[in-house]
């Protein structure tokens, strides 16, 4: 049987330093210094996920971003799967330094005639022309359009995901 072991990474951001401690469950801690390279690499994000997460655009739309040569990091222009630490690179987008968004949660009292979607290919009114905020926010789950209702629009993704996604059980009353 494999003995389970505990791991502790301290790291100090501001002089690049990283010291890992590992034992046995309950037991002292020794010093090591093996895996703090991955350990401190494992901070860095996708690039595209930094952007999609600060609001600047989609997954997709950052990527293309990114293709079209419209993002630097640190000065340098950077390539689709480049890694970045939002908390220590220097992102730029279009000219615009690109920080941390706050998590935004809306409650709206969709009426009818409105589409539950971020855009539509077929011009009709969405929910998003109700409200007015900078944030790239999208609604979470959906109401027909000829439904009216309370819709939960956030810009959290992993909260949209376990709201709406029936793996999670979320009991949802119409």
């Amino acid at each position: 049987m494999s003995q389970l072991i505990a791991t502790l990474a301290i790291v100090n951001r501001s002089v690049g330093s990283c010291e890992c401690w590992r034992a046995p469950v309950n037991r002292q801690l020794t010093l090591i210094n093996d895996g703090c390279d991955r350990l401190v690499k494992e901070m860095k994000q996708r690039l595209h996920k930094i952007l999609a997460a600060a609001g600047i655009a989609s997954l997709r739309k950052s990527e293309q971003m990114i293709t079209e040569g419209r993002i630097q990091v640190n000065g340098q222009t950077a390539y689709i799967g480049d890694f970045a630490d939002p908390e220590t690179d220097d992102i730029v987008a279009d000219g615009n330094q690109v920080s941390a968004q706050q998590k935004r949660y809306l409650l709206l009292n969709k009426p009818t005639g409105y589409v539950s979607t971020v855009t539509d290919p077929h011009d009709r009114p969405t929910v998003m022309d109700l409200i007015d905020v900078r944030e790239r926010i999208y609604p979470v789950g959906r109401l027909d359009v000829d439904t009216e209702g309370l819709l939960l629009l956030t810009n959290d993704g992993e909260f949209s995901q376990k709201m709406a996604h029936p793996s999670f059980e979320i009991e949802k009353t119409y």
